[in-house]
């Protein structure tokens, strides 16, 4: 289990794009974007979370995220992304509900806890 936070002050909005494109290990994984500020990369999901709030979501393959990387087509000023074995299926992630940053106060606090219990590897970005 593998998790931690970037925060920058860098003005780039690219800045994501060139961490992700260094990832090697990226193709392997099912990725989801949760709780991000614009987007840009496809089709977003919707649900009702257990509070009753809608929120938004990205599910991309490795070999879909490794493309948005490269293609460097869209920006998030803030977002979770979590990576999944790629035998876990979307229907298997939303049994739970998705990470969030926007007023979890448990994110800076050690040790550093991936927040979905399916998921082997969280980022959370903050530009």
């Amino acid at each position: 289990m593998k998790g931690f936070i970037i925060k920058s002050n860098q003005e780039y909005p690219d800045f994501y794009h060139r961490i992700f494109r260094e990832m090697a290990v990226m193709k392997q994984y099912n990725w989801l974007i949760s709780d991000f500020e614009v987007g840009g990369m496809g089709r977003e999901y919707k649900r009702k979370n257990k509070f009753g709030y809608m929120e938004r979501y990205h599910w991309l393959t490795g070999e879909e995220f490794a493309a948005v990387a490269e293609e460097n087509n869209c920006y998030w000023s803030w977002a979770v992304y979590s990576a999944f074995n790629s035998h876990i299926s979307r229907t298997d992630m939303l049994e739970y509900d998705s990470p969030c940053a926007d007023g979890n106060s448990n994110l800076w606090k050690n040790p550093v806890s991936i927040q979905h219990p399916l998921a082997e590897i969280e980022i959370i970005g903050d530009l």
